[in-house]
């Protein structure tokens, strides 16, 4: 019988973190920092249902972020795709010292609330609707004008999606490169493990680093800027370039997937920036690949 996408992810993050702390038990610890991740779980759908409905997706869409912020000098250990559904652990008083903090703050992602989650709810709704037809008619602002709806809200809590950070140890606001780049050296062949369990098809890579990180993996290639199905380039409004602004998507045709270089959700850019930064070269992309 084959494995489920989540017993097979639970064997791949049990040898990470063996790994990483090479005298602890997974089964028996879990008390070292450790992020896990992966398709989010939802609170009204079984976490199977929720997996064949992926599974049959027609279009998968993985954020690739950096590391979990946790604040202060204390970590923990974390399953980030409990961030749209309350668990007994969030229910639970005396982990919780009496309060609804946690419980507030999960109905505070489902309801996008979360900056950081919003946006990534836009991108979710215009990579799942974009096609031929419709190529011109997802400009930011008619995703806000489905946003006042609900309608992408409900879309956000309904469909698949997984969100996965390259380095489980969590870090703090800013990860530098070397640090990110160190992880990848040393775990990145969890991570390839990772990706290719999960199957998805959209790739959004929060940096530069992770873009060519997952294109190298993919082409096999260190030539990124010369590999053929290359998307993207310098940004345009009315004929006009806007300065400090490109765009990058890569396409494998022969996996058919489709890899996007994108800012972090956190980072400190316009809205309308984080979003056209993913969706503009995935319009051209469109417009070539109907059958996407």
């Amino acid at each position: 019988m084959e494995k489920s996408i989540e017993a097979r992810l639970e064997e791949i993050f049990k040898e990470w973190y063996e790994r990483m702390y090479s005298e602890k038990s997974y089964l028996e610890d879990k008390k070292e920092p450790f992020t896990k991740d992966g398709i989010l779980f939802n609170e009204n759908i079984p976490a199977n249902i929720i997996e064949d409905m992926w599974k049959l997706s027609s279009r998968r869409v993985l954020f690739l972020l950096k590391d979990q912020n946790q604040k202060g000098k204390d970590k923990w250990f974390e399953d980030i795709r409990d961030w749209l559904r309350v668990t007994e652990f969030d229910r639970d008083k005396e982990h919780n010292k009496n309060s609804d903090k946690s419980i507030a703050q999960k109905e505070k992602n489902k309801n996008l609330k979360n900056k950081f989650l919003c946006r990534m709810a836009f991108l979710i709704w215009g990579l799942s609707k974009l096609t031929t037809n419709t190529v011109d008619d997802w400009p930011e602002g008619e995703v806000i004008a489905a946003h006042k709806k609900g309608d992408v809200k409900d879309l956000f809590n309904t469909i698949p999606f997984a969100l996965v950070e390259c380095k489980k140890l969590p870090g703090g606001p800013k990860l530098y490169d070397n640090i990110l780049l160190g992880h990848l050296d040393e775990y990145g062949d969890f991570l390839t493990q990772e990706i290719e369990t999960l199957n998805p098809n959209i790739i959004v890579c929060s940096g530069n680093r992770i873009f060519e990180f997952v294109v190298k993996y993919f082409s096999q290639s260190n030539e990124i800027e010369k590999l053929p199905n290359i998307y993207g380039g310098e940004y345009e409004i009315d004929g006009k370039k806007v300065p400090n602004f490109t765009t990058c998507l890569w396409y494998d045709q022969e996996k058919n997937i489709v890899v996007i270089n994108s800012f972090h959700p956190s980072d400190r850019v316009e809205n309308w920036m984080y979003f056209e930064k993913v969706m503009s070269p995935f319009r051209a992309f469109i417009r070539e690949h109907s059958d996407f």
